[in-house]
């Protein structure tokens, strides 16, 4: 049946709008250009990523561009993905998974090692881009209400959402420095 998709992926859509939002009215270096990406199918084979990079994604520099990804972060605790892959693991970037080492001044961002199904930033990693995924887990590891009826707007935990929000601009703005 059908689900509403607030933690997958409407968390994610509503951190990218806030970072839209932010940098609408933070200037950014005159040198760098900021996409924000909203893809879909992503549970049907990662269709929207793949389009992407198959148009426009493979007209960008690979050694200048960067992609963060922000999947399922409506609630539970915020991880990093050290890498993906379900046949052949694609590790992350270093330098980004350092970076958000650093921003997370109170240390309440763990790393995860992998998962069971991929995000969108593996498609970009694979092709060779520098790339990150931010996703957040239950204390059982698994994803909150996570393709259950119950992934709706009123199971959201606010409060997550806005560490998310806060995070994401301050990765982003470090990002730019």
């Amino acid at each position: 049946s059908h689900i509403n998709g607030a933690n997958d992926n409407g968390s994610g859509t509503a951190i990218i709008h806030s970072l839209a939002s932010f940098f609408s009215n933070h200037p950014v270096p005159s040198d760098v250009q900021i996409f924000f990406l909203f893809t879909g199918s992503e549970e049907t084979g990662l269709r929207g990523m793949k389009h992407f990079m198959s148009t426009i994604g493979n007209t960008l520099d690979r050694t200048t561009t960067l992609f963060v990804n922000f999947d399922n972060v409506g609630g539970g605790d915020l991880h990093y993905l050290l890498g993906e892959g379900m046949l052949s693991y694609q590790p992350y970037d270093p330098e980004l998974i350092d970076l958000a080492k650093r921003v997370d001044t109170q240390g309440k961002i763990m790393p995860r090692k992998n998962l069971l199904l991929p995000t969108d930033a593996l498609v970009p990693a694979a092709a060779g881009f520098k790339a990150i995924t931010f996703i957040s887990f239950m204390p059982n590891s698994r994803l909150p209400n996570y393709h259950w009826y119950t992934d709706t707007f009123a199971n959201v935990d606010q409060d997550h959402l806005r560490f998310v929000e806060q995070f994401a601009i301050d990765y982003v703005q470090e990002l730019l420095k």
